[in-house]
């Protein structure tokens, strides 16, 4: 799995004066921030105008990135206010293309749990045994949907009766300023990963 520790750069999307991506000054920026000690660096973020490049220029992104940054750090890659299918197939064409991890939110439409788990699957993020996948559910009730990150093995704790977690499983939960704060250890589950 890819160590994410450290300053991970979500890259802005440079355009020309015709509003196409400008691939120069992107490269331009991906050197300035790898030479200034950043640990990865993500395209097609939020802050990298996600939702107003096409498919195409996603896809453009994606390609370039990975083939210029070379192997130096991780390449990851935003996936923001996607339908499904959308998700789907960039996560894909991410991994197919060499990204070494996807940052998403939910889709727009669709299951979650199957989004994260299908894009998790495209990842290779099953290891050994071990399979990530992510749900959402209000683990304490209090009207915010937490954050479940799900490693399966043999190994299962129950939680508030109803949610099965492994030994291996991350738990966030969802605060008042939208922030997530891991509380995996005092639900009971130790931290191996």
């Amino acid at each position: 799995m890819v160590d994410l520790n450290g300053v991970n750069c979500l890259l802005m999307t440079p355009f020309d004066e015709n509003g196409k991506v400008d691939f120069n000054s992107l490269a331009t920026v991906t050197d300035y921030v790898i030479k200034g000690g950043v640990n990865s660096v993500v395209g097609n973020g939020k802050i990298g105008e996600f939702e107003v490049l096409t498919q195409a220029e996603r896809r453009e992104i994606i390609d370039m990135l990975v083939s210029y940054v070379g192997g130096k750090v991780p390449v990851g890659f935003g996936i923001i206010n996607a339908t499904y299918e959308e998700g789907v197939s960039l996560s894909k064409y991410a991994a197919a293309s060499g990204a070494d991890f996807v940052m998403s939110r939910p889709p727009v439409d669709g299951d979650i749990n199957s989004y994260f788990t299908e894009i998790a699957d495209d990842l290779g993020l099953a290891v050994n045994r071990i399979t990530w996948g992510a749900t959402f559910l209000d683990i304490d009730n209090d009207g915010l949907k937490d954050l479940y990150v799900a490693a399966a093995c043999d190994e299962i704790l129950t939680i508030c009766g109803e949610l099965s977690l492994s030994n291996n499983d991350i738990l966030f939960k969802l605060k008042n300023d939208w922030s997530f704060i891991d509380i995996s250890a005092e639900s009971g589950l130790e931290q191996n990963y």
